[in-house]
């Protein structure tokens, strides 16, 4: 996440909350561990790419900013409670 809030792209392989965090061609990539050749090809891909490198930065802080800061995980927790109080 810190990665994603400085503007940089981000790679991963599908651990944890990668699949949260990552929005696969908008600001990363999740790989499989066992294909290092596409791995490889999207590193060199962006490597060569500012403007890439740019749109997957500008989109990787607007996830921070939509999705994990506090106020927002906030209203979805408030969310949330709504809906199990709703529900019982």
């Amino acid at each position: 996440m810190e990665a994603m809030a400085a503007g940089l792209p981000v790679y991963s392989t599908d651990v944890g909350a990668a699949s949260i965090m990552i929005d696969q061609g908008g600001n990363g990539r999740i790989f499989d561990p066992r294909d290092t050749t596409e791995l490889v090809d999207t590193l060199v891909a962006i490597s060569k790419s500012i403007e890439l490198r740019v749109a997957y930065g500008l989109h990787s802080q607007q996830i921070v900013r939509h999705r994990f800061l506090p106020d927002n995980i906030l209203l979805q927790m408030g969310d949330l409670y709504l809906l199990v109080i709703e529900s019982t």
